[in-house]
């Protein structure tokens, strides 16, 4: 009886040190996923401000040329 208590607490520690390391994996993958969402608005971002600067520039140089 004692054996087979001590085999169900192995495995109880052994499947939550299981689950810990999923746990760990899920939120490393998360995390560089939601980083490469992030850069990847930053460069859209970067892009649509690049333009609308460009734009004005360019509306102020025409009408500084009148």
């Amino acid at each position: 009886m004692c054996w087979v208590l001590l085999r169900l607490q192995l495995l109880s520690r052994w499947l939550t040190a299981l689950a810990e390391y999923w746990w760990v994996l899920l939120g490393l993958y998360l995390s560089r996923w939601l980083t490469g969402l992030a850069e990847y608005w930053w460069v859209l971002l970067g892009l649509y401000l690049s333009r609308w600067l460009t734009g004005l520039a360019e509306c102020w140089l025409l009408l500084s040329l009148r």
